[in-house]
């Protein structure tokens, strides 16, 4: 995997907040090498990556954009070097329009704009698939706070409203850049809105509780996972609930470096954090929202389970696009 555990930090010492957010970010890349792969396959080992995709209004991804724009326009002031040994796109961009790891010829390659929930998850096959199973029968046991509901804009606009709901998070007004220390890739993140000094946020403790339910199904499962390669080293451990803290965010980012040998240095990295810090994004952020209604499960190149947040959302389905329900009822049928 595009490890993103091992990044530079600042070294300001003034910063210090934010390199434990930044050693705390986990990986919003769900990739794995060519080398990790052959090594599973031959240990029988298969993948999986829980996640929440973001569901982009058209507003959304005009604000994405003008965010994407300003980041550009500040690196190519700034850094005027860095645009020439980097390939940048936004997440928001449909696969078929890039080249390189993320595009569409590339089905290992989670491009996909969304908010990490776990580690990435290994096992046997019937262990992964036992997983998902859980996941899916426990999910309805973690509802959103009310505060957290919109109701989900109609493509159609105000020609056919909408009365279906999503989960809509709201997002920090700062700008974080994150290195994988093995790709040389950098990654610009949105941080879902945190706990204040004094307050702690729905946004916050709802992605909590969706890691904790995840995290006690996988232990039943006995399935492997590393938090230390999600959070990294300097692990922060949550009181209530035992866990490392996570800081949820969604890459909005991705400059992929063209040649390996051409990544930035420590020195260039820590420049582009600064820069990236200083961009006042706050008129986008505060119309920002990331809004999400399912739950899915990645590996292997393939869908391993697609489930609703809210109760009253259409079924699930699996890869092949048929609701479980039905699929499961005509194997019953078959049966008898």
């Amino acid at each position: 995997m595009d490890s993103l555990a091992g990044y530079s930090s600042d070294e300001e010492p003034e910063n210090s907040q934010t390199q434990k957010e930044q050693q705390r970010l986990p990986d919003p890349r769900s990739f794995v090498t060519y080398s990790q792969n052959f090594s599973m396959k031959r240990l029988g080992l298969h993948s999986a990556f829980a996640y929440l995709p973001l569901k982009l209004t058209s507003e959304t991804r005009v604000l994405l954009r003008e965010c994407f724009q300003n980041v550009l326009e500040s690196v190519s002031k700034k850094m005027p070097s860095v645009k020439s040994r980097y390939y940048f796109h936004s997440t928001e961009q449909r696969r078929n329009q890039l080249v390189g790891r993320y595009s569409l010829s590339n089905k290992n390659a989670m491009n996909d704009i969304h908010i990490t929930l776990f580690p990435n998850i290994f096992g046997e096959r019937n262990k992964i698939k036992n997983l998902v199973r859980l996941v899916e029968r426990n999910l309805k046991s973690v509802e959103p706070p009310a505060d957290l509901l919109a109701t989900k804009n109609s493509n159609l606009g105000v020609m056919i409203p909408s009365q279906d709901k999503v989960v809509s998070f709201r997002v920090d007004t700062q700008l974080y850049a994150y290195m994988s220390s093995r790709s040389g890739n950098i990654f610009i993140a949105l941080n879902v809105f945190g706990p204040t000094r004094y307050v702690e946020s729905p946004e916050k403790s709802y992605l909590r509780s969706l890691t904790k339910m995840i995290h006690d199904q996988a232990e039943k499962s006995q399935v492997r996972y590393q938090w230390e390669n999600f959070v990294g080293g300097n692990m922060e451990i949550n009181k209530n609930d035992g866990l490392p803290e996570v800081n949820y965010h969604c890459s909005i980012i991705i400059g992929e470096v063209k040649l390996f040998e051409n990544r930035l240095t420590t020195e260039e990295f820590a420049e582009i954090q600064r820069n990236i810090r200083e961009l006042d994004i706050s008129s986008i952020a505060n119309k920002l929202r990331l809004e999400c209604d399912r739950l899915l499960f990645f590996g292997d190149g393939i869908m391993r389970g697609d489930f609703p947040l809210l109760p009253n959302m259409p079924l699930s389905k699996d890869v092949s696009g048929k609701n479980v329900k039905e699929k499961r009822s005509r194997t019953r049928s078959r049966q008898t």
